[in-house]
């Protein structure tokens, strides 16, 4: 099989024709590239490069292979940058779902003011019941929907959003206008115009006749509230709706508002998204703007109250937008002491296969790709602190079966990633952390080592911070000697793993780094690279 790593040397130094430039941009050493160029030539059973007093040139056969590596490198850098632009919401695409009704007065203005923000995220929009939304959540049609909460459902997390204020319409000559406290029984007795089934208004409308021991009247049964109206309106029956649906046919005097007898009724409105799913940075930017606007209280919330919060708040939210871009954080965890705490209560279960001093390390990595990359420390360093405490779980004896160069059952890993999250949701429940975040936390350690696609950005640093540790001097060095090796040995093994092995580009600059300390420091002292 093609080694990338090898082809990735050759193309720097095809491109320079200089082999110790190409070690500079690698972050390595000359010895190291005329290896590794020695390697791929072997391997191609071609000789790639002449050599001419100090200089070097292409053989055609490098040069029509450099063709073809230019290409592929090319397309990683492009790769790279549309990875860089969907952290950072400069691409990418939203999946919402709403009802039909919010869709025409609710979700305009809350999509231009998101669009303002993250101009270049495409919106899809999808319509139906609030029952329909939860269906296309299920089936990954849509990864957010904002609707009135229809019925419960296991994998489904509704966070409450809004309350609007539900209105019976009459026709404005209709007997009802005029008539004080107005009680179900009447209703009953009307022809009723119904929500179609699976709708939040009409689960909420049925549940308030069968308070009042009685049953509607339905004439007709339709999801289009403006067809609704329309009835209404020429006196064909009665109906309830959202007070912001009907807001110019009230002030027009198109319709009337009959009193009920009693408070006033709401319907309360929830953003609904899939409990055990990761959502995409569009969707959590979408979702982070929605509460960012909810009524801290818990007041009955309109719509019109709410649009006015957001244009409010349209200002400040671009300046916090620009403030997030430039420093590529996304978000900031406010107590930083509880990662001390998590870091305390995970030391005991950190004693075995030196994970006390690999943890640390980790860490200090951890934050420097937060700082670089972006990514949400509430995550990433409960995770990375947590990531190994199942390991105290495996014997000793079979550790070394489940990792590394002779590793001959890597399902133990399984074992430790299993025991892992059972501690780890231990110490976070006991600090009493965010549901939300130790959900998110534990899926990161519940596939650290057998899963090795990355879920998130999160998860990206976490095990680009995790392997980071092996190219450090403690890392390298306890490495070899647990696993046998020479120095040589190791030094091969690093590069053979180096920069594939990671998710991002920080990742690979530190390690390459790293890697250049290493070989830098066996080639001074001839003892090590021998032993």
């Amino acid at each position: 099989m093609l080694n990338l790593n090898q082809l990735r040397v050759f193309y720097y130094a095809a491109k320079n024709l200089n082999f110790t430039a190409a070690a500079g941009e690698l972050f390595i050493t000359q010895p190291a590239v005329t290896a590794q160029i020695k390697s791929f030539e072997e391997y191609c059973n071609l000789k790639l490069f002449k050599k001419r007093g100090r200089r070097i040139y292409l053989t055609d056969e490098g040069k029509f292979l450099y063709d073809y590596a230019a290409k592929i490198f090319k397309s990683e850098k492009e790769i790279e940058n549309v990875i860089d632009d969907m952290r950072e919401l400069k691409r990418g695409l939203l999946s919402l779902g709403t009802t039909k009704a919010y869709a025409r007065y609710f979700m305009p203005l809350m999509i231009s003011s998101f669009h303002k923000n993250y101009p270049h995220i495409k919106i899809q929009l999808n319509e139906g019941s609030s029952l329909d939304m939860i269906t296309s959540l299920l089936e990954f049609k849509i990864e957010v929907a904002v609707i009135a909460k229809a019925a419960d459902h296991p994998e489904v997390h509704f966070f409450p959003f809004s309350q609007e204020e539900m209105v019976l319409i009459v026709a404005t000559n209709h007997h009802l206008r005029d008539k004080k406290g107005i009680t179900f029984k009447d209703l009953s007795t009307e022809p009723f115009i119904m929500k179609e089934k699976g709708s939040g208004t009409r689960k909420l409308v049925e549940e308030l006749f069968e308070a009042g021991q009685c049953t509607p009247d339905i004439l007709m049964e339709t999801s289009n509230t403006e067809f609704i109206k329309q009835l209404v309106q020429r006196g064909e029956g009665v109906s309830f709706v959202v007070r912001e649906a009907v807001v110019a046919e009230l002030k027009e005097k198109k319709l009337a508002v009959a009193p009920l007898k009693g408070p006033k009724v709401y319907l309360e409105v929830s953003i609904a998204y899939l409990k055990d799913q990761v959502l995409s940075p569009p969707a959590r930017a979408f979702v982070d703007t929605l509460i960012g606007l909810k009524s801290d209280e818990m007041h009955p919330m309109g719509i019109g109250l709410m649009m006015a919060k957001i244009l409010a708040q349209r200002k400040e939210a671009q300046r916090e937008n620009s403030k997030m871009k430039n420093s590529k954080m996304k978000k900031v965890y406010s107590d930083r002491s509880v990662f001390k705490q998590i870091h305390q209560l995970a030391k005991p279960y950190l004693s075995t296969r030196h994970n006390d001093v690999h943890t640390a390390i980790s860490m200090r990595f951890a934050k420097e790709l937060l700082r670089r990359e972006g990514g949400h420390d509430s995550i990433v360093m409960p995770a990375i602190i947590l990531h190994d405490v199942g390991w105290k779980k495996v014997p000793e004896n079979l550790q070394l079966k489940a990792f590394g160069p002779k590793a001959t059952s890597p399902e133990i890993n399984r074992t430790h990633e299993k025991e892992g999250v059972r501690i780890a949701g231990e110490i976070l429940t006991q600090v009493h952390y965010d549901k939300e975040k130790i959900s998110e936390i534990l899926e990161i350690i519940n596939g650290h080592d057998s899963r090795k696609k990355a879920i998130s950005l999160n998860d990206q640093i976490v095990k680009d911070a995790d392997k980071l540790w092996r190219y450090t001097k403690n890392g390298f060095h306890i490495d070899i000697e647990r696993f046998g090796e020479s120095y040589t040995q190791g030094l091969n093994r690093l590069r053979n793993l180096w920069p594939d092995c990671f998710f991002t580009p920080t990742a690979r600059k530190l390690a390459g780094t790293e890697l250049q300390k290493r070989e830098r420091e066996g080639g001074n002292d001839s003892r090590l690279a021998d032993n």
